[in-house]
C-alpha cells in the first residue's frame, strides 16, 4: 500500500477543473490530508482517491467549494490494446473510490459543498465493500450529504455532529447490495422537496443517474438512529429483500413518514421487519410503515409517536407483532392490514386512535386506557382492558370472534351488521349474524340485557 500525506492551508482558484489532492492508483492507496482547503472553481474535487486496489482516505480539517460539479475519471482498470478506457463519476468533494478492495472514508471537521446533485462525502466500492465515518459539519447546498455505495459488498456508515442536506434524495445515503449497516449520532436536518434523513437501501445507482439495480436476495439493512432527524422527506428510509431492522433511540420529526420499511422483491415474503422506536418519533404523513412481502414483521414503540395525517402504525399483508410498551404514547391508528397478527397494549400506554388488525385470525390484548377496536374478519381473540372499550363490527366482518374482559358497566358494543341473534351459552353471551359471531367469555345470565351497551 502506497501512503501520501499533505498538511497545511490550500487556496485554489480557477476557471476549470481543480483536483486539490489525489489522484488514480493502480495499486491499493491511502491520503492523508491535516488542514485547510478551499476551492474557488466551476468543477472541483478536493480529496479524492480512486484505485484499482483499495482506496483510503482520512481528512482532519475544513473543505469548501463553490463548485457546481465533480468530475468524470478515468478508472484505473485494464482494458484490451484499443479499447477506451472506462470512466466514471465522482461527485462528492471527499471522496474514496475502489475497483477490486475496500473504499474507506474518514473525516473529522467542517465540509460544504455545492456539487449538483452531489454531495461532501463519498465511497464506493465495486467487489467489495465501503466504508464512511464521519464526524463534525458537513453541509451540501445542492444534493445528499454522504453517500456509501457498495456494488457486490457492504455498505457502512456511521455519522456524528451536524449534517444537511438542501436537495437530493436524502442527506445520507447508504446502498450495499449485499448489507446496509447505518449508524448515525448527528443531527440531520434536509431542505428542499421531501428530502429524507437516511435511506438505506439494497439497491445500488451503479450509473449514478438514480436508476437503481434490483437488489439481491437475502439482502439486509440495519439502522439504528440515536440523533435527530428534521426532514422534509421521510425520517428513515430503508429498503431491501431480505431482513430490516431499525432502532430509533434519537429524535425523527419528518414531514413525510417517520420510519419507511419497504420489502422490495415483491414476491416471496420471506423477509423480515424489526422496528424498535423507544425515542420521540413525530411524522408528518404517518409514524411507522411497513410495506411489501414481508413475511413477519415486530413493532416495538416506547417512546412517543405520533403518525400526522397517516396511521401511527401501518403494515401489510405480512405476520404482525404491535408491541406498545409501559408508558408509551401513540396518537394516530394501528392499523396492522392482513395476516395473523399480535397487537399488546401495555397498561399503562396510551393509544388514541383506532386498534384494526384487520383481515386474518389476530390477538389483540388491550391496556387500560380505553380503545376504539375494529373487529374486522377472521376468528380473532380480544381481551379487553378497564378501561372503556368499543368494539366495531362492519359488513363483511366475517369470523368467530372471542371477546374476554368485557365488563357491562363501560365498554360498548357498535354493530353495523343485522339481524343480530344473542342467547346465552354456558357462561358465555353469544351473538351472531349472517357473516360471523362474537362470544363474550364470562359474561352470562338468564335475563341478561346488552341495551345498554348497544351503539347505534
Amino acid at each position: 500500500m502506497t501512503t501520501y500525506s499533505r498538511a497545511g492551508i490550500f487556496n485554489y482558484k480557477s476557471n476549470s477543473f481543480v483536483w486539490g489532492f489525489g489522484g488514480t492508483y493502480d495499486t491499493a492507496t491511502t491520503l492523508n490530508f491535516l488542514g485547510s482547503m478551499t476551492i474557488d472553481a466551476p468543477a472541483a474535487l478536493a480529496v479524492a482517491a480512486v484505485s484499482l486496489d483499495s482506496a483510503t482516505v482520512t481528512v482532519t480539517g475544513t473543505i469548501s467549494s463553490t463548485a457546481r460539479s465533480g468530475a468524470i475519471v478515468t478508472l484505473p482498470v485494464p482494458v484490451p490494446p484499443g479499447e477506451p478506457q472506462p470512466a466514471g463519476p465522482v461527485d462528492e468533494l471527499i471522496a474514496a473510490g475502489a475497483i477490486l478492495g475496500d473504499a474507506r472514508v474518514t473525516f473529522a471537521g467542517s465540509v460544504r459543498s455545492q456539487i449538483e446533485g452531489g454531495g461532501t462525502i463519498g465511497a464506493f466500492s465495486a467487489l467489495a465493500d465501503a466504508y464512511v465515518t464521519a464526524t463534525g459539519v458537513m453541509i451540501s447546498e445542492r444534493g445528499f450529504a454522504l453517500r456509501t455505495q457498495a456494488a457486490a459488498g457492504d455498505a457502512h456508515s456511521v455519522t456524528g455532529g451536524v449534517i444537511e442536506a438542501r436537495a437530493g434524495e436524502c442527506a445520507i445515503m447508504v446502498e450495499g447490495r449485499e448489507n446496509s449497516f447505518v449508524t448515525n449520532r448527528a443531527a440531520v436536518l434536509t431542505g428542499g422537496d421531501h428530502v429524507d434523513g437516511i435511506l438505506a437501501t439494497a439497491r445500488v445507482d451503479l450509473t449514478f443517474s438514480g436508476d437503481r439495480v434490483a437488489a439481491l436476495a437475502n439482502s439486509n439493512v440495519t439502522v439504528t438512529n440515536s440523533g435527530a432527524l428534521c426532514t422534509t422527506g421521510d425520517g428513515i428510509r430503508a429498503e431491501a429483500q431480505g431482513s430490516i431492522e431499525i432502532r430509533n433511540t434519537g429524535r425523527i420529526d419528518a414531514d413525510g413518514i417517520g420510519i419507511h420499511v419497504r420489502d422490495i422483491d415483491g414476491t416471496d415474503g420471506t423477509g423480515r421487519a424489526n422496528v424498535h422506536q423507544t425515542g420521540v418519533l413525530e411524522g408528518g404523513a404517518g409514524g411507522i410503515v411497513v410495506s411489501g412481502d414481508f413475511a413477519t414483521s415486530v413493532i416495538q414503540v416506547a417512546g412517543i409517536l405520533k403518525g400526522g395525517s397517516g396511521a401511527a402504525i401501518l403494515t401489510g399483508a405480512s405476520a404482525d407483532t404491535i408491541l406498545i410498551g409501559a408508558g408509551a404514547r401513540v396518537q394516530g391508528d394501528i392499523l396492522t392490514g392482513a395476516g395473523n397478527d399480535e397487537i399488546r397494549l401495555d397498561r399503562s400506554a396510551r393509544v388514541s386512535g383506532l386498534v384494526d388488525a384487520g383481515s386474518g385470525n389476530d390477538s389483540v390484548v388491550l391496556g387500560n386506557a380505553g380503545y376504539v377496536v375494529d373487529g374486522g374478519a377472521g376468528n380473532d381473540l380480544f381481551q379487553a382492558g378497564s378501561g372503556r372499550d368499543v368494539f366495531l363490527y362492519a359488513a363483511g366482518d366475517a369470523g368467530n370472534d372471542q371477546l374476554a374482559g368485557f365488563d357491562l358497566r363501560r365498554d360498548k358494543l357498535a354493530f353495523d351488521v343485522g339481524p343480530l341473534d344473542v342467547r346465552v351459552v354456558g357462561r358465555d353471551t353469544l351473538i351472531t349474524w349472517s357473516e360471523g359471531s362474537l362470544r363474550l367469555v364470562g359474561v352470562a345470565s338468564p335475563d341478561l340485557d346488552l341495551s345498554a351497551n348497544w351503539i347505534a
